[in-house]
């Protein structure tokens, strides 16, 4: 039985360890736009997005990808999102226009 407590507690540790949360992929994501990397930037920005879809910061990082690889509808897209989800994010307003 204690056996079988220890290995169910290690597994318990070794996968919150491993798992990731929304705002930890999109600061990689972030980090990859910043490294011009935007394919990436928008894989980590589109995964943290599927975790939480009301991440509004998320959606602003990745239309701000969007924009710098000339994809402006999806973009535009992306800052109205973020708008509705919240609606005092300033930049969004600004970049979206």
């Amino acid at each position: 039985m204690k056996k079988i407590l220890f290995l169910t507690l290690c597994f318990s540790i070794s996968v919150s360890a491993y798992s990731q949360t929304a705002l930890n992929i999109a600061e990689k994501g972030y980090k990859k736009y910043k490294a011009k990397d935007y394919k990436g930037a928008i894989i980590d920005l589109t995964k943290a997005i599927e975790l939480n879809s009301q991440f509004a910061e998320a959606y602003y990082n990745r239309g701000l990808v969007k924009y710098n690889v000339k994809e402006y509808v999806g973009a535009i897209t992306d800052y109205t999102k973020a708008i509705e989800i919240n609606s005092q994010f300033d930049t969004a307003y600004y970049n979206r226009g």
